[in-house]
């Protein structure tokens, strides 16, 4: 047999077994065809749209809106001594060890006073925990509370609140509005609240103009006693007239102490300056005599 021959007995033979190959295969789809169940309806266009979802309601425990937070919360039920406490503001002060701590003014509404306290102080049975830039814990003998500044960030709805508001109250009371340039607001008998940014302008303006400066320190004169002590410093205005109108202050005042502490030099005066420069302290009670008589001006600052 020649070798042509022998080459194509090998191709007829491999053409066979191709053959056989797809007959086997057709049979087993024609099977997998024949046992596939079988289609009652022909689907149109319209029935083959995307399928509708149930309507089912997301439960509430998975709605976002019932997620209130701890802080948000903690204000609505306004315990026995945020009822009778408001937290004015914070500032630090020196101690003998030269080192500073905290102190906080809370407003007694219960004995209408003001209190100027540190941790571990006492007022009553109720001891003074900790006190923060914005909020303070109390607690009395039976468990403890957290009293938050209403303008402080922690939430709206604290300024709503009276009994835990110190500026909720005198807002209601006479809904001043902001006159002057200085952001400073009367929002109660003998309460205001400084906007901050507004006060730091008027700051930058005195020190850019040193004179101005000078006229606001010179309008402050020191009173002495018979000891040549300085005892406070009387308001006898030699300029920025405007601003002392802001403030509150008439000719004649006198300031006794700032965050009881007397004013006996100017350093002190300078110091409390500082304070609010360097956002260390965002309250100030001023001890003042007006006409013989001693009234207190509490200022907050935003």
């Amino acid at each position: 047999m020649s070798l042509a021959n022998h080459y194509f007995k090998l191709l007829k033979t491999g053409s066979i077994l191709i053959l056989l190959s797809s007959i086997v295969l057709c049979l087993f789809i024609f099977k997998a065809w024949k046992s596939l169940p079988t289609i009652s309806k022909q689907i149109t266009v319209e029935e083959a749209k995307s399928p509708t979802w149930d309507n089912t309601q997301v439960p509430a425990e998975l709605d976002y809106t019932v997620f209130i937070s701890e802080a948000h919360d903690d204000h609505k039920s306004i315990g026995k001594l945020a009822k009778r406490f408001r937290l004015a503001g914070t500032f630090f002060v020196y101690n003998s060890s030269g080192k500073d701590s905290r102190k906080a003014i809370l407003d007694d509404l219960q004995s209408s006073t003001q209190h100027i306290v540190s941790e571990d102080d006492q007022i009553d049975s109720i001891r003074v925990m900790q006190v923060f830039r914005n909020r303070i814990v109390l607690r009395d003998k039976t468990h403890q509370e957290e009293l938050w500044m209403s303008f402080s960030g922690h939430d709206n709805d604290a300024a709503k609140d009276k009994n835990n508001s110190s500026i909720a109250e005198d807002d209601s009371t006479t809904g001043e509005k902001i006159s002057n340039r200085f952001g400073i607001r009367k929002v109660g008998k003998q309460r205001w609240v400084l906007d901050r940014k507004k006060l730091m302008g008027y700051y930058q303006e005195l020190m850019d103009n040193p004179e101005r400066l000078v006229q606001v320190f010179d309008s402050l004169k020191p009173l002495y006693n018979e000891n040549s002590k300085i005892t406070g410093y009387q308001l006898g205005v030699e300029g920025e007239n405007e601003f002392f109108d802001a403030i509150g202050f008439k000719e004649g005042d006198v300031v006794r102490s700032v965050n009881s502490i007397p004013m006996e030099n100017r350093r002190r005066a300078e110091y409390f300056i500082k304070e609010f420069v360097n956002d260390r302290s965002n309250a100030f009670v001023l001890k003042m005599e007006r006409n013989g008589k001693e009234q207190k001006f509490i200022y907050q600052v935003r």
